[in-house]
């Protein structure tokens, strides 16, 4: 399934960064070029990762349920929309396009299936 992360006008997370294993493998990510993009843009960049990340979460073990369920409520729940969208615009991307991006995560990974939010 192709992703509509590729469609990002400034695509500096790639699907294989959000692919990477939730143990924090950011090499991709850190052997870029950023040298022109402010600090405060790939910090915002940098959450959005993580949460992606946390998304993709894929074991059923309790200790990783936690970041999978906090990374799910902060992009779904109603009440952090505005500070998605925030976040969204601190880092540059197009709020609606993460959103996609997300909800394609979440249709993918089957072990939310049995997660309990």
């Amino acid at each position: 399934m192709k992703s509509n992360f590729i469609d990002f006008e400034q695509n500096h997370i790639t699907d294989e960064m959000v692919e990477k294993s939730y143990y924090g493998d950011y090499n991709n990510y850190l052997e870029k070029n950023y040298a022109s993009i402010c600090g405060e843009v790939a910090l915002w960049r940098a959450v959005l990762l993580q949460h992606l990340i946390d998304l993709r979460i894929k074991s059923k073990k309790q200790k990783y349920n936690s970041a999978k369920k906090e990374a799910y409520k902060w992009f779904m729940d109603e009440e952090n929309k505005q500070d998605v969208k925030k976040v969204c615009e601190y880092a540059g991307y197009e709020y609606r396009k993460v959103m996609i991006l997300a909800r394609e995560i979440i249709e993918n990974n089957d072990s939310f299936r049995n997660l309990k939010l």
